[in-house]
């Protein structure tokens, strides 16, 4: 799914006393549709996302966008198990 950008909800900026918080809301039954959006390792599993202001607010008034951030590392040799000097 590299290169499609797959929007899972959108937000709030509110100001507060202590400077801005985002509100967010994501649409479950669209991660439920998309599995792949899961990263799993090990025994945890984790959604990546990425979050940006919209250019314009929506009609309920939200300013910010979700998305899911489709990036993945890139995979590191494991070390080697025991001693591989030469001498």
């Amino acid at each position: 799914m590299k290169n499609n950008k797959l929007y899972l909800g959108s937000g709030w900026t509110k100001t507060g006393k202590y400077g801005d918080f985002y509100n967010l809301q994501i649409d479950l039954n669209l991660l439920a549709e998309n599995p792949n959006c899961i990263q799993k390792v090990g025994d945890k599993k984790f959604l990546n996302l990425t979050m940006g202001k919209l250019q314009e607010p929506l009609s309920a008034g939200q300013d910010l966008y979700v998305r899911w951030n489709d990036f993945t590392p890139a995979k590191t040799v494991e070390d080697k198990q025991g001693n591989d000097m030469p001498f």
